[in-house]
């Protein structure tokens, strides 16, 4: 499509399209235990994630998945669309069932670091109602920090998501990290490790 002056450009309304985060009130700063956390770190292979209850999955049935990655003796799991020849690569990685039934402001936080970026490509979403098919899942999505990492070589250093309450929720519940990428345009690499689920 090509204009041939901006005149051509009629604005419906002046709303914009923002992401709907969940919004909760928890509490944040309280003294907390822990509910669900995972390192990876007993994994021995990419494999070991189906028996540990996670989902990693490739919408459109591609070879791009999370994968099991090490460096000095941390494991966490990485995503790139780099060198994946998919015109657009969905990924979702997906917690096992985090129950909230049983305890108060709840609180999630992770790990990321990002490289070779090319764009922030990868968000995290949460769901109460999904059983084994995405696209029919409620997911609401999160207001967390992700890696922004340095364009031309490998980023060092992990970095916080930040506290998100999800003191709202209630029941069986599942954290989903969802990477869209497109190579060879979009492939920003990010390494997700650390994620935590406190609760009162």
């Amino acid at each position: 499509m090509l204009l041939n002056d901006p005149l051509g450009i009629k604005l419906i309304n002046n709303e914009r399209c923002d992401p709907i985060y969940l919004n909760c009130e928890g509490n944040l700063e309280s003294d907390q235990n822990i509910i669900f956390y995972e390192d990876f770190d007993l994994m021995k292979n990419t494999k070991d994630l189906k028996e540990m209850g996670w989902l990693n999955y490739n919408v459109d049935f591609g070879n791009g998945k999370f994968k099991k990655r090490s460096k000095n003796g941390n494991v966490y799991m990485q995503i790139s669309a780099y060198n994946s020849e998919e015109d657009f690569m969905e990924v979702w990685l997906i917690t096992p069932k985090i129950n909230l039934d049983q305890s108060t402001d709840e609180v999630l936080t992770f790990k990321t670091r990002s490289s070779f970026e090319t764009g922030t490509i990868l968000t995290v979403w949460v769901s109460n109602d999904f059983d084994e098919n995405i696209q029919n899942a409620t997911w609401k999505q999160l207001d967390v920090t992700i890696s922004k990492g340095s364009k031309g070589s490998e980023n060092t250093d992990f970095i916080s998501s930040g506290k998100v309450s999800l003191d709202c929720l209630q029941g069986n519940i599942q954290i989903a990290f969802k990477y869209q990428g497109s190579d060879p345009n979009k492939t920003t690499t990010y390494d997700i490790d650390h994620v935590l689920v406190l609760g009162n």
